[in-house]
């Protein structure tokens, strides 16, 4: 049997304790037959004279004769003699135990795999040997690194051995550095590192397998087989290295996934650096498993997440940053990460940009991609005005009509998020007349635009449906769950013509559609237009269930503004659900910290709910005041429903004053 493991796994450690009386081999300074005879010959008291078979059949009857277990440890640096003493000891009836990192290939021989520990496993075995001082608030930097260790019993004591003179964060933060660690304890020179372990399992190797591994060790994470294929790597190259336990397979199903062990691959990095060829091979795959990813550079953002994992981008950035790589491929790699950076957080995009703003874009489809991505990241940071400073900027240049439409699309949606509201539905009609018949994501999301401004602003809530269910048509047909998530989302907010039933229905269309895209926050967007519709119909009880959550998933993704609007609403329907005399306090405490937080969207609102109460109360001149309060800051705020809501509320008071039907508590309004 011969135990199979990357080094450090504990392969020597577990063969010493099969059995108490067995003779123990270390054949580590062996490098021929004769070497491997003469120690085996040594431990069983015999002479190794004569030919090869003569040596081999002594040492087998000898063996016998012994009646004992030999262990023969570490014989991966003499793989074929080791394979003729073994089969000529096996032929013999010798029991023979052997450690190495590949197997040895023999007939007889029975692999037994050493895997690394499981994460309980894993901790457990860090905590033995751990210093506890180091280890108080910790939790979370110490499960980080015994992730990263990758069940490694050798890395996991050396790192322990570590927390003497370093708390679990610094020595993550040293991993993730690809910085080693040194064992403290004096081990044997070839385990004194995990640098020492890789160094030797690098000597071993053909040359055409260590070109492999190191262009491999570019891919952070794990990796399909066709990642390989597609860097040059063959399949031989893979496999070989698979055998000698330097790639591990992670999942088998759906598709088998590989990974460099993470202590491995930081001692690559350090030890064999990449070339420039190997980087620039690097760099293309990533740009065009980008491309693939997203059906080219035209594909909507939000859609990026289904194949662009979070292992991609350190691909994407390096390459963008490596200044000895082509122009193309840098600018190329630059685009794609920051759109990706996008949907993680609005900041870390422009921080992205603004670290490559010396790169030189070389077509107009790139700087369109990167106008949009710059507005988009300013809107989901609450600073609409300089997003759309910055649309307009782009827009002062020359553009096709295409990308004319698109710039005109995302200037459409930052006018009905604002204060301009009138006006979005002429730029969303603008948008649609340029990128009309396109089949494209353009035309998709300058649709829901327009269905938007045509819903925002009371235009005609029919054309709004009709804007919406195309653009619904056209994501579905090119596959762009988060547009049709998101009109389906909008559709939910036409009070008037969607009602009951219907937007249930529409809230599990849109359910299902984000679960087949595995997107959060598309189902975020799609729970928070469920939550304003719950909250527009003063469904308390439903919307504390929901909202809540909303907030925040929205806060994670540093949409403060949606969040804190969000959260306004809330309070303002669970205000207006107290008694009066509850509701009075709550509504003042609320339009006052609206007021400080500059929260302002529903301030109308709050100002004509104090005033129903002071109007039910008979207190009229009071009620009149928060009325007309509430129409200028409606009017401020291109408000138009809550507008015409405080305009309803003045006339019904003013018919009362005339001698007309005094407000009830019961009525519609």
């Amino acid at each position: 049997m011969t135990l199979v493991g990357a080094g450090g796994m504990g392969k020597s450690w577990l063969a010493r304790r099969v059995e108490r009386e067995a003779l123990f081999v270390d054949c580590i300074p062996a490098r021929t037959l004769d070497d491997l005879t003469r120690l085996v010959g040594d431990s069983l008291g015999l002479a190794t004279r004569g030919s090869a078979e003569q040596v081999l059949e002594g040492l087998s009857g000898g063996l016998v004769r012994c009646g004992r277990l030999l262990v023969l440890d570490n014989l991966e640096q003499v793989l074929e003699p080791a394979g003729r003493l073994v089969q000529a000891l096996a032929q013999g009836k010798g029991q023979v135990l052997a450690t190495s990192r590949v197997p040895l290939g023999v007939p007889a021989e029975r692999v037994c795999p050493v895997p690394p520990l499981e994460p309980a496993q894993a901790l457990a075995h860090f905590l033995r040997g751990a210093d506890p001082s180091t280890l108080a608030g910790q939790d979370a930097d110490l499960h980080a690194l015994i992730e990263l260790l990758d069940g490694n019993p050798l890395a996991i004591e050396i790192a322990a051995g570590n927390t003497s003179l370093a708390s679990p964060g610094q020595l993550l933060e040293r991993l993730r550095a690809n910085r080693p660690l040194v064992d403290v304890e004096q081990r044997s020179a070839r385990h004194r590192s995990v640098d020492q372990v890789g160094e030797h399992s690098w000597s071993l190797l053909k040359p055409s397998t260590r070109a492999a591994l190191r262009r491999l060790a570019l891919l952070e994470g794990d990796w399909e087989l066709e990642a390989a294929l597609s860097l040059g790597v063959e399949v031989p190259c893979v496999e070989a290295l698979r055998r000698w336990s330097l790639l591990r397979r992670v999942q088998t199903s759906p598709t088998v996934r590989l990974r460099i062990p993470a202590g491995l691959r930081g001692w690559l990095l350090r030890a064999h650096p990449p070339t420039l060829e190997d980087r620039e091979a690097v760099a293309r795959w990533a740009n065009r498993r980008a491309e693939r990813a997203v059906g080219g550079l035209g594909r909507e953002d939000e859609d990026l997440h289904r194949e662009l994992l979070l292992a991609l981008f350190p691909n994407l950035a390096g390459a963008a940053g490596d200044t000895s790589l082509p122009n193309e491929v840098r600018v190329e790699a630059f685009v794609y990460g920051a759109r990706y950076l996008l949907n993680q957080h609005g900041n870390h995009a422009l921080s992205f940009m603004e670290q490559h703003a010396e790169l030189q874009t070389t077509c107009q489809e790139q700087d369109l991609r990167l106008a949009l991505v710059r507005s988009r990241a300013l809107r989901r940071m609450g600073r609409q005005d300089e997003a759309m400073e910055s649309l307009d900027l782009a827009l002062e240049r020359s553009w096709s009509p295409h990308a004319e439409g698109e710039l005109r699309a995302e200037r459409a949606l930052l006018l009905a998020s604002g204060r301009h509201r009138s006006e979005s539905a002429q730029e969303a009609e603008r948008a649609v007349a340029l990128l009309k018949g396109a089949e494209s994501p353009a035309e998709a999301l300058a649709y829901r635009q327009l269905g938007v401004a045509y819903r925002v602003t009371h235009v005609s809530y029919t054309r709004s449906r009709e804007a919406l269910e195309r653009s619904i048509a056209i994501s579905r047909r090119l596959g762009l769950v988060s547009n049709e998530v998101a009109a389906l989302a909008q559709l939910m907010q036409l009070t008037s013509l969607v009602k009951g039933e219907a937007v249930q229905a529409l809230y599990h269309q849109g359910l299902e559609a984000a679960e087949r895209s595995g997107f959060k926050p598309v189902l975020a967007l799609l729970q928070g237009q469920y939550s304003l519709r719950l909250l527009s119909e003063c469904d308390a009880e439903r919307a504390r269930e929901v909202v809540p959550a909303v907030i925040e998933v929205y806060r994670d993704r540093g949409l403060r503004a949606a969040a804190d609007n969000l959260r306004c609403r809330l309070s303002l329907v669970e205000a207006v659900d107290q008694p009066p005399e509850v509701a009075r306090g709550a509504l003042q405490a609320l339009l006052a910290e609206s007021r400080r937080s500059q929260v302002s969207a529903y301030e109308p609102d709050m100002l004509s709910a104090l005033g129903v109460l002071d109007h039910l109360e008979g207190r009229l001149d009071r009620a009149l005041r928060r009325y007309q309060g509430a129409e200028e800051r409606a009017q401020a705020l291109d408000r138009g429903n809550a507008k015409a809501l405080a305009e309803q509320l003045i006339a019904l008071l003013e018919a009362e004053r005339s001698g007309g039907v005094a407000l009830g508590a019961q009525d519609p309004v």
